[in-house]
């Protein structure tokens, strides 16, 4: 993952949304040859969040967004921050408890299906996101090798804040601000260099293998603290605690190779 190298010298919050209940929101996925028992529990309990969420009145895009209802599942991790990072939602689901399935058969078809059934709490978002507030980044690139070091800059259209994460499977480093980089404000149109301490260097090591990485770069209107333990399943609580109108959050995918 990423480390620092100190070269010269070392020197929940939630907005105001509205949290709603819901009791026996259930889905099906019908059983197949092609598909795996744990697969069509998978599809049933994607299902069965859609649900949730239109019982809660958040019915647009959940059609095209199904990524941000699977976050149990490893291999989607990068495809969910490309999504939240682009798709508009007025909410989403915060928590997922007492989840049943039951094995049923449709008497119309007597095809056989699996039932999922939750409980969940889900957040419904009173405003949409805030095209003005953004930022522009130059720098990051496709490919680095182990120990090589990453350098970019962002330009802010308005004033506000960044936290800045590198992401590997179901890891994460939470890389600026850190114990040398303190988070300031950010000012608008001002152009700011990472690192922003001309003492230390982000970079990688302990590489075993060519691996596929995420830097996720959150720009938020008010200084948010993270108090949790830093991997992604908390960076997506915290991600879903702020409102859309904000933040800004744009991911760049990397792969990082041995020498």
């Amino acid at each position: 993952m990423l480390y620092f190298i100190i070269l010269f010298f070392v020197f929940h919050f939630a907005s105001a949304q509205k949290t709603i209940h819901i009791q026996t929101a259930t889905g099906i996925s019908y059983l197949s040859d092609d598909i795996t028992i744990n697969q069509t529990k998978e599809k049933a309990l994607e299902e069965a969040k859609k649900d949730a969420l239109r019982k809660a009145g958040v019915a647009e895009h959940i059609s095209e967004s199904n990524v941000l209802y699977s976050l149990s599942q490893e291999k989607d991790f990068k495809q969910f921050f490309n999504s939240i990072s682009t798709i508009e939602i007025s909410g989403a689901i915060t928590k997922t408890e007492n989840i049943r399935y039951e094995k049923k058969v449709d008497r119309a078809t007597e095809k056989e299906f699996m039932e999922a059934t939750i409980d969940a709490e889900v957040i419904k978002y009173e405003k949409k996101s805030d095209p003005s507030f953004d930022f522009e980044e130059t720098g990051i690139i496709g490919k680095y090798k182990e120990n090589e070091h990453i350098n970019f800059s962002l330009k802010t259209s308005a004033d506000g804040y960044l936290k800045i994460f590198v992401i590997k499977d179901k890891t994460a480093d939470l890389i600026y601000p850190n114990k040398y980089e303190k988070e300031v404000l950010i000012n608008k149109d001002k152009v700011l260099q990472f690192p922003t301490n001309y003492g230390i260097e982000y970079g990688f090591e302990n590489i075993t293998q060519n691996e596929s990485q995420l830097v996720l770069i959150v720009f938020t209107k008010k200084s948010i603290p993270f108090f949790k333990e830093i991997n992604y399943e908390n960076i997506i609580s915290w991600i879903y605690s702020i409102s859309p109108d904000e933040r800004r959050i744009k991911s760049f995918q990397i792969m990082v190779s041995k020498k």
